[in-house]
């Protein structure tokens, strides 16, 4: 009677332990998924890696004409001669001490 009952072997798969490392925004995540559906944070993994699987989880990518338009303007900041940005001609103390003054302010 207990082997019927309790014989978990021809219902479930087997299950593999992995130990994996994730931050701690998704830990946060995780616990919220979790309880706010009622069940366990390796079932949310689980579900997460089924979605993935089958190809209906989100890339991240909504427009993929924008993003490669939007990686081609960002190489070509990269070429070699484009300066990306000018040389820093200032100090932060000499822009501090400006706009005290513009202020009608002592920069001491």
């Amino acid at each position: 009677m207990y082997n019927v009952m309790y014989n978990t072997r021809d219902f479930m798969p087997r299950m593999v332990r992995k130990q994996i490392y994730i931050q701690e925004l998704h830990d946060r995540q995780l616990r919220r998924i979790a309880e706010s559906r009622g069940i366990s944070q390796a079932e949310v993994v689980r579900q997460a890696i089924d979605s993935q699987a089958r190809g209906d989880g989100e890339t991240g990518i909504v427009d993929p004409g924008a993003w490669q338009q939007a990686m081609a303007f960002m190489h070509s900041l990269q070429r070699p001669g484009t300066p990306v940005r000018a040389p820093q001609r200032w100090q932060r103390a000499e822009l501090y001490s400006e706009r005290l003054k513009r202020h009608g302010r002592d920069s001491d």
